[in-house]
């Protein structure tokens, strides 16, 4: 798996509506929720927090009733209601160890990736279900999109979910079963003693730590030699990013989001520091770069 395999499946996510029907939803905003941003309209999300509240409580609310149920239908008792879960066959064909639980500790184990989600840190299976149960409890906006719930789920999807840039990078690395999570801090990604020292060692899936600490980015692939511009050394590779700029020009991105674009690594010194245009032909930026581990 590299960083455009990664980017690709966040823009193309299958989602399981609530007819079981499949749609294919576009994550696409950049997202951070942390304190200092998330009152921020632009960057941040306080109201992604208010939906999140709002659905980890059905979720709490419908594996309790689905409980009490089944311990009704083993005492004989009539059931009386059924929740949204019970109504079809669910089965979610989700990957990992949660495919095989029951419904209501399916609920009970996925609520917690909820926040995630809703902050800028979620992964594609985490996506996928919150949206699926988006769908299915009929959370979306039903005023404007009816029981037209692929529409639905994109919207809420591009009002209240996205991604900021070490919560893209950290579920990479949590995809490659390294050693890293969506909530890593940023200074973790490049230890001094793990730092690339020259332009020629630079590798698909290394990491670009922007010096302050501001910012990571995740590189996809890179010329395989160094080329010169100027005379001076340069070496361009593709970048992967979740970002609240849009160094891609792209026009979906232009509020920021998910993004990839051509860097140029151009030199690198004291410090192990490098100079890198982002994108190519711009501004320098001065960055670590350090394999993703």
């Amino acid at each position: 798996m590299f960083a455009r395999q990664y980017e690709d499946w966040y823009h193309n996510l299958p989602v399981l509506l609530d007819d079981l029907k499949t749609t294919f939803v576009n994550v696409r905003r950049y997202q951070n929720n942390t304190e200092s941003l998330k009152e921020n309209a632009s960057l941040g999300n306080k109201e992604a927090l208010v939906k999140k509240n709002i659905l980890v409580g059905r979720m709490m609310t419908e594996a309790d009733a689905m409980i009490r149920r089944a311990r009704d239908r083993a005492a004989g008792k009539p059931i009386k209601n059924t929740t949204p879960l019970e109504d079809y066959d669910f089965d979610l064909r989700f990957r990992g160890a949660m495919a095989n639980l029951s419904v209501p500790a399916f609920l009970k184990r996925s609520a917690p990736g909820m926040m995630r989600v809703h902050c800028g840190k979620g992964s594609p299976e985490e996506i996928q279900i919150c949206l699926h149960l988006i769908a299915v409890f009929g959370l979306y906006d039903k005023k404007k999109f009816g029981t037209d719930s692929a529409a639905g789920v994109q919207d809420y999807c591009d009002k209240y979910i996205g991604l900021d840039c070490n919560g893209f990078v950290g579920n990479l690395a949590r995809e490659l079963k390294l050693a890293k999570e969506p909530e890593t801090p940023i200074p973790y990604y490049a230890p001094k003693h793990r730092r690339r020292a020259r332009i020629e060692d630079v590798q698909p899936n290394d990491v670009l730590v922007w010096t302050d600490n501001g910012h990571i980015a995740v590189i996809d692939d890179i010329d395989s030699f160094v080329g010169s511009s100027g005379g001076k050394p340069a070496r361009d590779c593709t970048v992967v990013e979740a970002t609240a700029g849009n160094p891609s020009g792209a026009k979906a991105t232009a509020d920021g989001g998910l993004q990839h674009s051509t860097y140029s690594i151009r030199s690198v010194g004291k410090d192990l520091v490098f100079n890198v245009e982002r994108p190519k032909g711009k501004t320098l930026n001065r960055v670590y770069i350090a394999p993703l581990a």
